[in-house]
């Protein structure tokens, strides 16, 4: 895939984990407040809110270890999803191409790159991306059938 298709489905992957994050509250969670507390928070502290939930959930052992593994991974993600999500897309050109298509495609981290010293670029690579959109992918779908499974 090119970078700008990696971009794409990392971000799909990622609203899809987005999504499930309110599911997850309101399968696990008793009280309504939870739920309605948990459609105000940003995603960081919602994953965190999530993990407290599970282990004060009577589901089996497994599940419970499980799922904070999972739910740990997501977290892992959020850094490159902020990157992404929250970063300009920069497009190079090295020759005139009829079909507009970039040679080269980077999203720098301007916090970062404001900070560090001058030549310095910090950026989302490509190898990064791939990883990234293999693992939400998959993360997406081990939390999906998790939470649909009606097992204790």
């Amino acid at each position: 895939m090119s970078y700008a298709q990696d971009v794409g489905s990392f971000v799909c992957n990622m609203g899809a984990i987005e999504h499930l994050t309110y599911a997850w509250v309101q399968k696990l969670s008793r009280d309504e407040i939870v739920v309605e507390l948990a459609t105000n928070m940003d995603l960081k502290p919602r994953i965190d809110l999530i993990k407290k939930l599970i282990n004060r959930s009577d589901r089996l052992k497994d599940w419970r270890d499980s799922s904070l593994a999972d739910w740990a991974d997501v977290s892992g993600l959020i850094t490159t999803r902020n990157a992404l999500c929250h970063n300009p897309l920069l497009l190079s050109w090295m020759k005139p191409d009829e079909s507009a298509k970039p040679d080269a495609m980077r999203t720098p981290l301007v916090k970062k790159i404001m900070r560090s010293e001058a030549g310095q670029e910090k950026m989302v690579d490509s190898a990064e991306l791939d990883g990234a959109v293999r693992k939400s992918g998959a993360l997406a779908q081990k939390l999906f059938l998790a939470i649909s499974e009606n097992k204790p």
